[in-house]
């Protein structure tokens, strides 16, 4: 099930999913956004020009509670400046989901 109406463009850019269908997107706070395996490997990233992730957030803003969400994590990030492979396809703590900062 999709939040995203079919007349309202999707402001994602297309990433490779999991095979099994059961990982999920995540964009950090270094800009860069990434789609994960259920087990949490990195199965593709986008590094994401400020435009894009002000779309991102802009539609985030529509759907999720502005208390919870903090888009001043992300003034100034441009994602297109991560260039480190290692960061890219194994994100450090403060960075990676929560889930996978263990």
């Amino acid at each position: 099930m999709s939040c995203i109406k079919d007349d309202e463009p999707s402001p994602f850019p297309p990433l490779k999913r999991s095979p099994s269908r059961q990982g999920f997107g995540h964009l950090a706070t270094d800009g860069v956004l990434r789609s994960f395996s259920s087990s949490g490997e990195v199965i593709d990233y986008k590094q994401l020009s400020p435009a894009e992730i002000a779309k991102i957030l802009e539609f985030f803003g529509k759907y999720m509670d502005s208390e919870a969400f903090e888009k001043s994590k992300f003034d100034g990030v441009d994602g297109r400046n991560v260039t480190d492979l290692e960061q890219l396809l194994h994100p450090g703590p403060g960075i990676c989901p929560a889930e996978f900062n263990k």
